[in-house]
């Protein structure tokens, strides 16, 4: 019976190939859409060069084809003002109808849908297409067509896919396809998989293509697997994942190279959210020299195991990819040697021709390696380094256990030109930035320091010390510092006359400022301004303990912290209006007190400090109202170093001001009394 089915199926076959017709254009009918209306379900349209304007809607089996003489074309151009899609694949009767050599360009309602039908697309060029909705040449709805031996350049979509769409019950084969130039507005800038769809991309060049938000080459949405073999991306662009995006996606890699991709914010390679993705051990991939303003080659919120044949290093390091805790690296080739230990960067030109030395602070950067066991330090020169408007490398990525070591903060400056964003710190660990002074940066949270630390532990190994941070800006928070979900340590930093719209000295979304508090490791946050809420200080969201040496007003309000009740502050005295910090160095020298401890004061409080000169000395105790509560010392004393021991007992809880005078010399420091 099987047999008599097989010979009865080959009859039929033989017979519809034997009765096809072959139809052509425009010798027997003089427009596309008439010869495939007479034509019946296994015949031939064959068209002959030159341009024809008109639409096309197919719904049966055909073949069509165009010129194969690619020196005289045949074109199908859109009529004046059609926005539709200029060739319609409708239903299942186009199943397997062939449409090849065609050149199709310039339509602004999109080149090519599949509805719901799955053709074979072969020997194309689709050129400056574009459409308002997803797919600027090509849009498969519950489609699974074959697309072979296609260039797609140059068409735009503004929404996904700038040369294909990919949605629904879809599961396209594109094979041996260019994807040049392509953009779109939303993502994937060659192509957009999403809604459940899936595709196979093989033996293709996806190079040049661009999308304004996730994915310049390709962007994957939905929990169907979809497979990329054979393929290289180039000089891709996108805000996120340059050559790749994933986001709630499922992808399966298997030798493809990844290069020169370039992303806005991060992840010039591989961008992957709360997607599988899933590396060929075998037929290993390579990705390398892709550039973005962090995690240069790959970024990943769920744990992934990457198995590589090339890296840019060996072993990677979170200036390269990120989040390191969730990824295990399998990588047999790095293209850059790495070095561990202390790197230098050199103060000018000539000594950069030293091997010994860097350029410049991103090339250290991007050679250093560090570990937990095995930190690391690039020494900066003693120099003002201005950075240039968009030159690369700004702001500065420090990743893991990397100390960034100036001269001394009042050496080493780093200027952001009021262009630039000087440091960015983002799912990092044992970072320390140490002896610089930060000044000019501009970006939109964080003109001086951006620590933002969501997908890690927070611990506080991340340390910023002997710093001066003036004259930053933020259009949005922290014109100083802004920490979002990230805790640090601060240990001798000044935060003084930067600005943003709320907090012009520090932002904090939750996160936690750890501010030292022994003698010589005090901050100070001074004059700061903001255009909306807290001109030093702004928490909206966590509570936060802060001990200064010297703030902005003895006695803070709503004006200069915000909000004040998440604040619990403790403030030794105002700040001086003055900037020049060598002054200010000069008057810490020369001052009356050392130190107050504890503080909250108790029944044993220790009052130290330091005469410059000998004379009548009087220490006094005010309340909060500027009212004498009592009078601890007075008298004549030596210069040199003193030490009293006072009992604060009587004291009812609040907010005091001790205050000592020495001759023309008066200096108070804040404290606290809790019962």
């Amino acid at each position: 019976m099987r047999a008599l089915i097989t010979i009865s199926l080959l009859f039929l076959c033989h017979a519809t190939q034997v009765n096809a017709k072959i139809h052509y254009v425009p010798t027997d009918v003089r427009s596309i859409q008439t010869a495939i209306d007479t034509a019946s379900v296994g015949d031939t349209v064959i068209v002959s060069p030159g341009n024809f304007q008109e639409s096309l809607r197919i719904e049966k089996r055909l073949i069509i084809r165009g010129s194969t003489n690619e020196k005289n074309a045949t074109s199908i151009i859109t009529r004046s003002g059609i926005t539709n899609r200029l060739i319609i694949f409708s239903g299942a009767g186009a199943d397997g109808c062939e449409l090849s050599h065609f050149s199709i360009e310039n339509t602004s309602g999109g080149a090519i849908v599949c509805e719901n039908a799955s053709p074979l697309l072969t020997n194309l060029n689709l050129y400056k297409n574009s459409s308002s909705e997803n797919g600027g040449a090509i849009l498969c709805i519950n489609a699974s067509p074959v697309i072979q031996n296609t260039t797609l350049r140059e068409n735009q979509s503004l929404n996904k896919g700038g040369a294909i769409a990919i949605t629904g019950k879809s599961n396209p084969l594109i094979e041996n396809c260019n994807f040049y130039e392509n953009t779109s507005t939303a993502g994937g800038g060659a192509i957009a998989c999403f809604d459940g769809a899936q595709f196979q991309l093989i033996d293709s060049q996806i190079d040049s293509n661009c999308a304004c938000g996730e994915g310049g080459g390709i962007y994957v949405s939905g929990n169907a697997t979809s497979v990329v073999k054979n393929t290289r991306f180039s000089k891709n662009s996108a805000t996120r994942g340059g050559g790749i995006a994933l986001r709630q996606g499922t992808l399966r890699l298997a030798n493809n190279t990844i290069t020169d991709n370039f992303a806005t914010d991060c992840a010039g390679g591989i961008y992957c959210s709360e997607s599988t993705m899933i590396f060929d051990s075998q037929d290993r991939s390579d990705l390398y020299f892709n550039s973005a303003r962090i995690f240069k080659d790959i970024f990943t919120d769920v744990p992934l195991s990457i198995y590589l044949n090339s890296f840019t290093v060996l072993k990677p390091t979170s200036y390269y990819a990120s989040i390191l805790s969730k990824i295990q690296f399998y990588v047999k080739y790095g293209k850059i040697a790495q070095i561990e230990g202390e790197l230098h960067v050199a103060a000018n030109p000539a000594e950069a021709k030293d091997p010994e030395k860097f350029a410049t602070i991103d090339e250290a950067l991007a050679r250093v390696y560090a570990a937990p066991l095995t930190p690391a330090i690039i020494h900066l020169p003693d120099k003002r380094i201005v950075v240039a408007p968009a030159k690369e490398g700004w702001p500065l990525f420090i990743p893991d256990f990397v100390t960034l070591q100036g001269a001394g903060s009042d050496k080493t400056i780093l200027d952001g030109n009021n262009h630039n964003a000087l440091i960015h710190l983002e799912n990092i660990e044992g970072v320390k930035i140490r002896d610089l002074t930060l000044t000019k940066g501009f970006a939109e949270n964080g003109g001086g320091i951006h620590f933002k630390n969501k997908f890690v532990s927070n611990d506080t190994s991340v340390v910023f010390s002997n710093l001066i941070i003036t004259q930053n800006e933020a259009k949005g928070l922290g014109g100083g510092v802004y920490l979002s979900h990230a805790n640090a340590k601060l240990e001798n930093v000044r935060i003084e006359k930067n600005k943003a719209h709320d907090g012009g000295g520090m932002a904090i979304n939750l996160g936690i400022p750890v501010f030292l508090r022994e003698e010589g490791k005090k901050c100070c946050i001074c004059n700061n301004t903001a255009s909306q809420n807290g001109q030093d200080l702004y928490s909206p969201s966590t509570y936060v303990n802060v001990y200064l040496e010297c703030f902005t007003l003895h006695v803070p309000t709503v004006k200069e912290i915000y909000p004040l009740e998440n604040f619990t502050i403790i403030i030794e005295k105002p700040c001086s209006m003055s900037t020049d910090f060598n002054q200010i160095a000069l008057e810490q020298t020369q001052s009356l007190f050392q130190s107050i401890y504890p503080n909250p004061l108790t029944s044993a409080t220790t009052i130290e400090f330091s005469l410059p000169e000998d004379g009548r000395t009087e220490i006094r105790v005010f309340n909060i109202l500027g009212q004498t509560t009592s009078i601890i010392f007075q008298g004549s004393l030596n210069k040199g170093w003193h030490r009293l021991k006072w009992t604060a007992d009587y004291l009812e809880s609040g907010i005091y001001f001790i205050q000592i005078s020495n001759g023309h010399r008066q200096t108070t420091k804040r404290c606290v009394k809790i019962n």
